[in-house]
């Protein structure tokens, strides 16, 4: 187990989870984030996400592409027994929203089919046309 804090990403594919007999309520999320290397272009990482405690009322409200600072959190270890696998999941304790980040518009008058400049952009890009796009009758 490691301890994480004051750690800045983007959040996708949020799903709310229900209390049930077994578990309580919590929000399962990938949150990505990104280190500048020393070429100057970003190594991007997704990691699992998983909202825990007093953070859960607060992260049902957070929506694909939402920025967040992560002020406490702790990174597990998990083996599986029954399906032999390990997971890496980040428990959040204490989350800050941060405001959306504007957006890089160079793409769009490079020619490059009005995809971003990094990883990250290109897929919010590809999720926000998928979800506008409406079917031809």
């Amino acid at each position: 187990m490691l301890n994480v804090t004051d750690t800045q990403g983007t959040i996708f594919d949020v799903r709310i989870n229900e209390a049930t007999d077994k578990n309580k309520a919590n929000v399962v999320a990938h949150f990505s984030t990104g280190k500048r290397n020393q070429n100057g272009s970003y190594d991007n990482m997704s990691w699992n996400v998983k909202f825990v405690g007093d953070t859960v009322e607060a992260a049902r409200a957070l929506r694909a592409n939402g920025r967040i600072k992560v002020m406490k959190g702790i990174l597990e270890n998990r083996y599986d027994k029954t399906t032999g696998k390990t997971f890496l999941r980040l428990n959040v304790l204490d989350f800050e929203r941060l405001p959306e980040r504007e957006k890089d518009t160079t793409a769009k008058n490079t020619g490059n089919n009005g995809m971003g400049t990094n990883a990250i952009d290109n897929i919010a890009i590809l999720k926000q046309r998928l979800n506008s796009s409406t079917p031809e009758l």
